[in-house]
């Protein structure tokens, strides 16, 4: 069963991770956008989404990459 991935568009969009979020869910993750997150100010900051409701953030690429795969 995949793990449920949610993002915000806003972050999305600041830090280009749409390949990636593409990528889980043509492997059949269960992957959408949402408009907000309700986690603003990390929001601007990092990478971040909700797996299976729980927040997940990353400094760089790599690390995101990592956490949403489930590593």
């Amino acid at each position: 069963m995949s793990k449920a991935i949610r993002c915000c568009v806003n972050n999305l969009r600041q830090f280009q991770y749409g390949e990636m979020l593409q990528a889980l869910a043509d492997a059949g993750g269960d992957v959408k956008l949402e408009r907000c997150l309700s986690f603003c100010i990390g929001c601007r900051q990092q990478r971040q989404a909700s797996i299976d409701g729980k927040l997940v953030y990353a400094a760089d690429q790599n690390e995101f990459e990592r956490k949403l795969q489930g590593e």
